[in-house]
């Protein structure tokens, strides 16, 4: 307060502070120069200007506590999508701005990860500073899909990825979960999502096949039940389909394309008892060896 006190004044005078204006006069109990004010939000001292032995006048003060604490002050955090420049910004109308990386505006523009401050202040000289914790995201990369299918309610669906991220998964689009693991996936035709939780959007959806078989069928000649086959089998038009005995011993070869095996061995019905096939997909791999087809009815 002393250069505000001595202002326009003649240069050599002498400032000293005290509690009351009786203190002042008296020059009893003199403050130090770092006050703390003792009454809450405004106090009044007293300033005594001396000039030499016998000159002096005095002179209230006012210390009064201005609160500033701007809003949406508080720590925030922001993500920044591969590297992608985002702007960050606060309010206008304050005096200064000073922020961490040099900018001296209400904003600037951040490209990496890590914690960025910004110091504004008012009109007063009071300060605030607001943090932004910036942390890096993007968008995934499916790699693979591993498929367990084949095996009823057993079948399973496990996503492998790539990313920065923190990520939810779907196969559906709607509803989506954390984990990448699906369990007691019915089969049928899906549409693998990767979704980052924070905005940065998702890689194109990849088409998978679950696939399964009846447990039985009635191939009786009522139009209902009366041909096995792999559903979504079409999808894979170079599978390899074949319906074994229980000895062993070729049945038929079953056409994915086609309306399925209708219970016969070389024209004639075979006996109803359990019966055995075995799929080869396009890449050879022997999906399915010599799986138990329960028998029909």
């Amino acid at each position: 307060a002393t250069p505000q006190i001595l202002s326009n004044l003649p240069s050599g005078l002498v400032v000293e502070y005290y509690l009351t204006e009786n203190d002042a006069v008296l020059q009893n109990n003199p403050l130090p120069n770092n006050y703390t004010n003792t009454t809450e939000n405004e106090q009044v001292i007293y300033a005594r200007i001396v000039n030499g032995s016998d000159c002096f006048g005095i002179t209230p003060i006012k210390l009064k506590i201005i609160v500033f604490i701007p809003a949406n002050f508080s720590d925030e955090t922001v993500y920044i999508c591969d590297g992608n420049p985002k702007r960050i910004a606060i309010a206008n109308g304050f005096s200064s701005y000073s922020w961490s990386n040099g900018s001296i505006t209400s904003f600037t523009s951040i490209a990496t990860a890590g914690n960025y401050t910004v110091t504004a202040s008012n009109t007063e000289g009071c300060i605030a500073t607001k943090k932004f914790i910036v942390i890096a995201s993007g968008i995934a990369t499916i790699t693979s899909v591993d498929i367990n299918d084949f095996s009823g309610n057993g079948n399973s669906v496990l996503i492998n990825y790539t990313g920065i991220g923190d990520y939810e998964f779907s196969l559906d689009g709607v509803h989506f979960q954390n984990s990448p693991l699906f369990t007691n996936v019915q089969e049928g035709d899906y549409l693998v999502y990767i979704k980052d939780i924070y905005g940065c959007g998702m890689p194109t959806p990849t088409r998978i096949f679950v696939l399964d078989y009846p447990r039985f069928f009635t191939p009786n000649g009522d139009s209902y039940n009366d041909f096995w086959k792999i559903k979504n089998s079409a999808k894979y038009p170079n599978m390899l389909l074949y319906i074994f005995d229980r000895y062993g011993k070729l049945i038929t070869q079953v056409n994915p394309k086609g309306n399925g095996w209708d219970g016969t061995y070389n024209g004639r019905p075979v006996p109803a008892e359990d019966y055995w096939f075995s799929i080869i997909l396009e890449n050879n791999k022997i999906t399915v060896p010599k799986q138990n087809l329960p028998e029909f009815e």
